[in-house]
Parts: structure tokens; C-alpha cells; sequence
């Protein structure tokens, strides 16, 4: 006999089914109306230990006083505010789909780029729906403009019906006003904040098309537009230097080049004027495909998704690298950049690392995979975690050692071992990919590492690599030991991590793997 079905809402309004997604703030449950009108929705529910915290309230009511100011067929739609007792409940339309970072991950996992043509379509309905919010207005009809401020994959969601809708509106800005963040900082994710924003200014609406253009790179090149660890993303997203994406993909032409680089122009004056500027660009530069087109494609990827993937209304998925630094009052002219860098927000960087990180890893001090810079500020941590349930397989030999490098400990295999055939029951994942990159990477190091003496190249002792599996079959490899020199650094970040940019801690970790040991060859003597 199944357990009754969970009442909520006044007067029982809505009947709660299962979990689409949890995120680091709320969960997001399907839910159907108890009226003669009854339909489908998502609900996103606070976290019970967050309701005591008036801050979050305010945040997450926040989120549905800007989206219900929207009313735009490419922006998730608040249907509803609902109360059950005290706790605010957010009644939001139900996409029939998946995120953009999860089909796109599918899609890459598989061997295979997003089309041109897809992408374009799916950027051009991003830039309507900005386009919406860049050019609202208040009650009296006077500009409003509202700045969402996390334009990334996770919040992009891709209907069955070839549709691209915007979600999550919990950081975003109503024309001056501060949104949900305390004043005097801001949040957003790393690898898709603005140069400005990170200069300590105030956002505007170029911030965002600035995240619509490092969006459309990565489409475009199927990777990351800023890789390495945490400090090197920081320096690259502060240079002034952008590569076109038609390095990586031949075929990307010199006017869809064109587009991609004036939206990621570190100069804010030198990107486009507006959204709907943007979208005619990216038009004329690549004819977006039809619905039915993004349809077929979201239908050839949805299929290896697992169902909890499926559809993430409007924060179902964490954000990732969540970064915190010093916005100006209004009232004071900007300085340079005087930066406080959290790294790290969310407790999923944590998740990985009690499962596989810290029992393998225990020499290491750091709280993550990634290096960064001292931390000058405590780092509030909310843990979002999905499982899946571990498959059989017999191939554990996922480790390969070269034959001079002293064998894995019983445990740290046994360990490798159990935490393989966990990660196997997820779709997409590619283990002999991922090693035959290790692999190439290790050679490398070997062969033409030679800037230093052993202890001054950094790796005179085994060095492990920590593969990362995702609910949504993304995977991630990252080295855990170091110093690395600087040849052998700049070898470790050739290792593909993936189409999007962002830390190794994207999303909910399922499970960590050591992956591999590699010893250099002792220098020659001069």
C-alpha cells in the first residue's frame, strides 16, 4: 500500500508527488492541483532547517515577486504563491524537458557538440526572455530593468516541445534595488560573471548578455571557455585576451565568431547595446533551428538522462561555485577591485570528498579539488546531494599505474573498485576516455616536464586524479596533489572537464573514483 499523498498549500490546495530536484536552498516536487481545474505543476519547497532563517524567506520570496512580474513564453512562470502555515511555497510551471548543462553533457558524454543550429535557437529564446526582463517596467509603467545575474546552463531549461525557458530569478536585481543578496556583495557563478562584476561594480543587463556570450562559446567549442583550477579561471575571466570558439571547431564561421566575441568583450561599452540586438546578430550569423529540430534533439539526449534529471524547475539544480566579493553602495563611486573570494559555497563540494576525496586523500588539507586562495571569510555551506543506486560490473580494473610506480594500497583499490560500479549505473559515462586522457596527459608530464629538479617539479611521489560522476552523467577529472610545476600544471589543464565552465563542484556529487598514479621521470643531470 502506498503512503498518502503529502497535502500542502491552503486547505490541502496542492497534492505533492515525487522529487524533480534538490538544490542547495529547496526541493522541487511535482504537484497537481486539488479544483476542478486540477494541472500539473512544480512546487519548490524551502528546506525545513532554512524556514527559522528570515533572510532565506526573504530571498526566496524575492524570487517569486520579480518572476511574476515576467510574463513571457521563454520564463518559467510562477502560477501561484502558496502558504502552508508559515512556510512560502512557490507554484511554478512544470517543463516538460531537461537543462540546457544536462542535454548539452548528454550530448558531449556520447562524442557528440551541440548543432550550430540548436544552440543558436536555444540562445536566441535565452535573449528573448532576457530581453523581457532587461526592458520591464513597474506598476506605473516606468523602467525597471530586471538583471537576472545567473545566466548559466543550469538555469536554462529545454522543453520537449523545442522551447528554452529562463528560471531562477533568486539573486536577480529590480533596477537598483539590491534583489535577494545583502548589500555590499553579490553571488553569482564563477566562469560566468562579468569582468565588471568582478571588478566590484554594479551589474547591468551587458552582465548578463556577457554570461549569454561564454554560454554560446561553449556551445559552440564544446568546452570550457576558462579552464584550470580556481585561481587560474579567476585570471583568465580578469584577462583582456579571448580566443574565438572557431579555434576549437573549424566550422564555426567568421560571422558567428564575430558574435561570440563582442558579447564576451571584457569592455562593457564594446558588447552589445541589447538583448534584442544580440538575437538578430546571432540570427543573421546562424539560422536557429526549428522547434521541431530542438525537439528531436532534446528527445536524442533526454533518453540517457536519469529521471531525476529530468525537467529541474528553476533551482532544482545547486548553483556552482558560488563567489562572493564586494559590491559598491550606490552612493559610493567604484574602486578597484578590492575582492573577497569565497570558494566555494555550496556543501556539495563537500559531498564528493566524504565519499571518496578524504578516504583516499587524507594528506591533503584543502576542502575541495580545486587550489585556491586563502579564504577570508567563513563559507556557509548547505549539503545537496543525489545518489544512484550502483549496478554490477565486473570490470573494476579502472586504475592503471604505469610499471615503475609503487602499486595502489588493498584499501585505496577497494575503495576505486566499489565507487566504480556505483558511477557505472550512470548514463554516459566513458571510462576508457577518460583514462586514455589521463593517460596521454601522464606521458606528457614525463616526457617534457623539465623545468626543474624533482622536488621542484612537484611531483617526484605518485600523483592521484580524481574522477568525478554527476547525476546528469557529466564527468570531471581533477589532479588532488601537488605542487604542480608549471609545465606540469599547464599539462593537468589540457584533461577535457567538460563543455561549461565552473569548478569541478557544478552540481551534486554521486561519486568520486582514483583514477590513476603517475610518477615522473627523474630529470637528467645537467
Amino acid at each position: 500500500m502506498s503512503p498518502p499523498a503529502e497535502l500542502v498549500g491552503g486547505k490541502g490546495h496542492y497534492v505533492l508527488g515525487e522529487a524533480l530536484g534538490i538544490g542547495g536552498m529547496a526541493t522541487v516536487f511535482r504537484a497537481r492541483r486539488r479544483s476542478p481545474t486540477r494541472g500539473v505543476f512544480a512546487i519548490k519547497r524551502l528546506h525545513p532547517h532554512l524556514l527559522a532563517e528570515p533572510r532565506i524567506k526573504a530571498r526566496f520570496l524575492d524570487e517569486a515577486k520579480i518572476a511574476t512580474r515576467l510574463d513571457h513564453p521563454n520564463i518559467v512562470r510562477v502560477e501561484d504563491i502558496a502558504f502552508d502555515g508559515d512556510e512560502p511555497l512557490l507554484v511554478l510551471e512544470l517543463v516538460d524537458g531537461a537543462s540546457l548543462l544536462s542535454l548539452a553533457y548528454a550530448s558531449w558524454n556520447r562524442g557528440e557538440r551541440v548543432p550550430l543550429d540548436v544552440a543558436s535557437a536555444v540562445v536566441t529564446d535565452l535573449l528573448a526572455a532576457l530581453g523581457a526582463a532587461h526592458d520591464a517596467t513597474d506598476d506605473d509603467g516606468h523602467a525597471c530593468a530586471i538583471v537576472h545575474r545567473d545566466v548559466s546552463p543550469h538555469n536554462l531549461l529545454i522543453g520537449a516541445d523545442g522551447v528554452a525557458h529562463l528560471s531562477d530569478f533568486g539573486i536577480a536585481r529590480i533596477g537598483h534595488e539590491t534583489g535577494s543578496t545583502s548589500e555590499g556583495h553579490f553571488k553569482g557563478k564563477l566562469g560566468y560573471i562579468s569582468p565588471e562584476q568582478l571588478a566590484g561594480q554594479s551589474p547591468g543587463p551587458a552582465s548578463d548578455l556577457y554570461a549569454v556570450g561564454v554560454v554560446l562559446w561553449e556551445l559552440c567549442a564544446s568546452r570550457r571557455l576558462f579552464e584550470g583550477d580556481f585561481a587560474q579561471v579567476l585570471g583568465q575571466m580578469l584577462s583582456t585576451t579571448r580566443r574565438p570558439p572557431s579555434e576549437h571547431a573549424p566550422d564555426v564561421g567568421a560571422e558567428l565568431d564575430a558574435v561570440v566575441m563582442r558579447a564576451i568583450e571584457p569592455v562593457v561599452d564594446k558588447r552589445f547595446g541589447s538583448a534584442k540586438a544580440m538575437a538578430a546578430a546571432l540570427e543573421r550569423a546562424c539560422a536557429p533551428a526549428s522547434r521541431d529540430a530542438v525537439a528531436r534533439w532534446v528527445a536524442s539526449c533526454r533518453f540517457e538522462l536519469p529521471v531525476a534529471d529530468m525537467a529541474p524547475p528553476s533551482s532544482a539544480v545547486p548553483s556552482s561555485t558560488m563567489v562572493e566579493i564586494d559590491e559598491p553602495r550606490a552612493s559610493v563611486r567604484p574602486r578597484r577591485a578590492r575582492r573577497r573570494w569565497l570558494f566555494l559555497g555550496l556543501g556539495a563540494s563537500f559531498v564528493a570528498m566524504a565519499g571518496v576525496g578524504v578516504r583516499m586523500l587524507r594528506t591533503s588539507t584543502d576542502g575541495g579539488a580545486t587550489a585556491s586562495p586563502p579564504v577570508t571569510d567563513s563559507v556557509s555551506s548547505v549539503t545537496a546531494s543525489a545518489t544512484a543506486e550502483p549496478a554490477p560490473l565486473t570490470d573494476s580494473a579502472i586504475p592503471i599505474a604505469p610499471t615503475n610506480a609503487p602499486p595502489p594500497s588493498a584499501s585505496l583499490s577497494a575503495s576505486a573498485s566499489a565507487d566504480v560500479k556505483r558511477a557505472s549505473s550512470l548514463p554516459g559515462v566513458d571510462i576508457g576516455r577518460i583514462r586514455r586522457e589521463i593517460a596521454a596527459t601522464r606521458t606528457r608530464i614525463m616526457d617534457h616536464c623539465r623545468d626543474g629538479q624533482p622536488d621542484e617539479l612537484g611531483l617526484p611521489r605518485p600523483s592521484f586524479y580524481l574522477l568525478t560522476f554527476y547525476p546528469n552523467g557529466k564527468n570531471e577529472v581533477v589532479h588532488r596533489t601537488g605542487p604542480y610545476s608549471a609545465c606540469a600544471s599547464a599539462e593537468l589543464a589540457k584533461i577535457r572537464h567538460g563543455p561549461f565552465s565552473g569548478s569541478p563542484h557544478s552540481e551534486s556529487m554521486t561519486v568520486g573514483v582514483l583514477v590513476d598514479q603517475i610518477t615522473p621521470k627523474t630529470p637528467a643531470p645537467p
